[in-house]
């Protein structure tokens, strides 16, 4: 632990004890508690010496008897509210910009600073702008909107099938990507497209639209290449059928021949049976002689029945 005496101008010296690891921002923040301010007001020196954050408080080379001298910038408390929620206050120096209290709100919101947009009586506050410039009163308040975690898109025109299309793409998005959507407004048929622009084809698909540097209104020409035939014939269908070999046994072509040619004869058979069977089943229903119908049975035949 390290103990360091502060004061401040004309008040008495009072003690806080830090850890061996803090730094001057770790004091700032502690002092900011006690005054009711922010760090960034804070200003630690001593003499002529102003000690930067990121300085060690161990490194501050102090005595016993040296007093680290603590000045406070002016700064008032702005209100900021967030629709369905309360209001809260936060106290920032008098140069403290739009932009820094989005950086200052963003923590206690759990947002990035450029999703934060500030608006005072309707209208949107630019980040340069002053807090003290706009000379809000004290009841009234800075309202907070947060926008959607949306990544930005662009609008780029392609040239689909002699068709103009516009759609969306966010700047990141690689030419793979782009050209699975594409797909989507292809005819059936298409097996793939390729793209041009400015008279030349983009071959890499890892390239993303923001380094292509494509001017707004420019066309991307997307080239469909239709499915040929010889891509629609079954690949397995002329393959000749498996042979068991062992390594020591030398393989006959002619055994594989004799062999294709025994499977198929067994299906020309199998499927020759299967024909006749229903050529049967059909003749027996379109041939088939019911007996009519009786309404009492015949009488008992003498002979057969021991009469």
């Amino acid at each position: 632990m390290i103990t360091v005496h502060f004061s401040l101008p004309d008040n008495k010296p009072f003690d806080l004890s830090f850890d061996i690891t803090a730094t001057v921002r770790t004091a700032k923040e502690f002092l900011s508690y006690r005054f009711k301010t922010i760090k960034d007001n804070i200003t630690l020196s001593n003499g002529n010496t102003f000690y930067p954050d990121d300085l060690l408080l161990t490194e501050l080379s102090l005595t016993d008897k040296d007093v680290v001298q603590v000045s406070v910038s002016l700064s008032r408390n702005f209100r900021f509210l967030q629709p369905g929620k309360q209001t809260f206050d936060l106290p920032f120096r008098e140069s403290a910009t739009i932009g820094d209290a989005k950086v200052a709100i963003s923590p206690k919101l759990k947002v990035i600073p450029e999703r934060i947009s500030l608006l005072y009586e309707g209208q949107d506050l630019l980040d340069d702008i002053r807090l003290t410039d706009l000379n809000i009163p004290y009841d009234r308040f800075i309202a907070i909107e947060i926008a959607d975690d949306q990544i930005p898109t662009k609008k780029y025109m392609f040239m689909l099938q002699g068709e103009a299309r516009e759609i969306p793409f966010s700047e990141s998005t690689t030419l793979a990507e782009v050209k699975a959507s594409l797909f989507t407004y292809a005819e059936k048929g298409t097996a793939s497209i390729d793209l041009f622009f400015d008279g030349r084809p983009l071959k890499d698909d890892e390239m993303t639209l923001s380094e292509i540097r494509i001017p707004n209104n420019e066309f991307i020409i997307a080239q469909t290449n239709p499915i040929k035939c010889n891509q629609l014939r079954d690949k397995n269908a002329n393959q000749l059928p498996e042979v068991e070999a062992r390594p020591d046994t030398p393989i006959n072509e002619d055994d594989i021949i004799v062999e294709g040619e025994r499977n198929s004869r067994r299906k020309l058979a199998k499927n020759d049976g299967v024909l006749a069977n229903m050529v049967s089943q059909v003749l027996q229903d379109a041939f088939a002689i019911q007996p009519p119908e009786r309404e009492h049975d015949p009488p008992p035949d003498p002979v057969s029945d021991g009469v």
